[in-house]
């Protein structure tokens, strides 16, 4: 678990760092009001992923080992059934956001920038499903690798396209469309050669189908819950000051992120890592717990240090707005990793209404004193919000994974499986 939740953790922080690369460049290279637009859109499009996958990556992992040794078909029904919700959700979004939205109107407005955003949505739900198949075949090693091609096209585009004239958001969504089509090329001939010889084929196979929506749909709003939150900040930032502060945002998020991955990586694994082998869920949790805030510590003391001066890099503004509510979000990280933990602690045990509950309540908690905290002080209260609200979260997490622990079973107390059938597991 270790290995592998490093693996998908370094992917990550791969990517993000030739993400910053790529920002630095649209900051040279575009107005800062492009920049904004665009860093609020590709948040759009994270958000339209999460609503459209509809816990479809959840149910792949939990749903593999009963598919081991022949994949195939559920790894067709798994990346179809995400594309096809990823398009609906992202073609809603574009309705909302011309009747909603005033910095987004361009989605709406620029058919051009709408076909980028759907198909950006779209590819972008396949490669994050096809990361999951990776996680499932416990080779998350094949995430670094996608991860260094796609940060590598994006930068090449939006260098080359800002460099031509092309100074525009719907440039910057191009380029990102490049990069994840060569991710999801790579990550099928990834998947080929570790299953011996896997080929795509858009299907939805019935019986699967019903399978990974019965078990992805509760795991579906909790995703949703705990997930949605951080990927409306962009757009509040946006909303309630102005484009150009959702660039400083973005900027400062995105680096917050390269920490945040730890948490998120370690607590997908633990949950891989039970789906195998749930009798042991407290020594997995634990061992989670010790490697994961240990990691994030490491991370968030980097960013402390030298996040400042890599948003100097992006310019003077970048940094004057951006440095005092970087260092607040990076210190999140940590007390991230224990509600991580709890919550997939609950997909797990098949609690998943509780961990929705819970994380509904934290994320509407951070949303709404973002949103208070915007008018009167900027990005630093927006951060701030966030960080006393993770700490808290952390805090009731931690009492209640000792009673989650405690009620976790033995071999020797049942025969069967320790949380019921997987369909009776994950409708609880």
């Amino acid at each position: 678990m270790l290995r592998n939740s490093l693996a998908f953790s370094a992917g990550t922080v791969v990517r993000m760092s030739l993400g910053f690369f790529t920002w630095l460049a649209a900051a040279r290279l575009y107005p800062a009001s492009q920049v904004g637009i665009a860093a609020s859109a590709i948040s759009a499009m994270m958000l339209c992923i999460e609503a459209g996958l509809l816990g479809v990556d959840m149910a792949l992992i939990a749903l593999f080992p009963q598919h081991r040794r022949s994949p195939t078909a559920l790894l067709d029904t798994a990346l179809t059934l995400a594309a096809i919700a990823a398009c609906a959700s992202s073609l809603a979004f574009v309705a909302l956001a011309a009747i909603g939205f005033h910095a987004l109107h361009v989605l709406a407005s620029n058919p051009v920038d709408a076909l980028l955003f759907v198909a950006l949505t779209v590819l972008g739900a396949i490669w994050w499903v096809i990361d999951q198949a990776a996680v499932s075949l416990r080779r998350s090693e094949q995430v670094l690798v996608r991860a260094l091609v796609a940060g590598a096209v994006t930068l090449a585009g939006v260098v080359g396209l800002g460099a031509a004239g092309f100074a525009t958001a719907g440039a910057i969504l191009a380029a990102w469309v490049a990069a994840t089509v060569a991710a999801c090329l790579i990550g099928v001939r990834q998947i080929s050669r570790a299953t011996g010889g896997y080929r795509f084929r858009p299907r939805l196979v019935r019986s699967l189908r019903r399978r990974l929506l019965s078990v992805g749909l509760p795991n579906f709003a909790l995703s949703v819950a705990d997930n949605a939150p951080p990927l409306v900040l962009p757009i509040i930032a946006a909303e309630a000051l102005s484009p150009r502060f959702a660039a400083y945002w973005y900027s400062l998020w995105m680096m917050a992120f390269v920490a945040y991955t730890v948490p998120g990586s370690f607590g997908l694994h633990l949950f891989a890592e039970i789906s195998d082998d749930p009798f042991e869920l407290a020594q997995h949790s634990r061992h989670q717990l010790r490697s994961g805030i240990a990691v994030a510590a490491v991370a968030t003391a980097g960013l402390v240090a030298l996040g400042p001066f890599v948003l100097a890099i992006l310019g003077p503004a970048y940094a004057s707005h951006g440095s005092g509510p970087l260092r607040l979000v990076a210190l999140a990280a940590v007390p991230m990793v224990v509600w991580k933990s709890y919550l997939y602690t609950c997909r797990a045990m098949g609690r998943t209404r509780e961990g929705t509950l819970a994380a509904g309540i934290i994320g509407v908690s951070a949303v709404g004193l973002a949103v208070a905290a915007a008018g009167p002080s900027g990005l630093l209260g927006m951060a701030g919000a966030w960080l006393t609200v993770q700490v808290l979260a952390a805090l009731a997490a931690t009492i209640r994974l000792r009673t989650l622990h405690a009620r976790a079973p033995r071999p020797a107390e049942t025969s069967g499986p320790p949380f019921g059938t997987p369909e009776r597991a994950t409708a609880q």
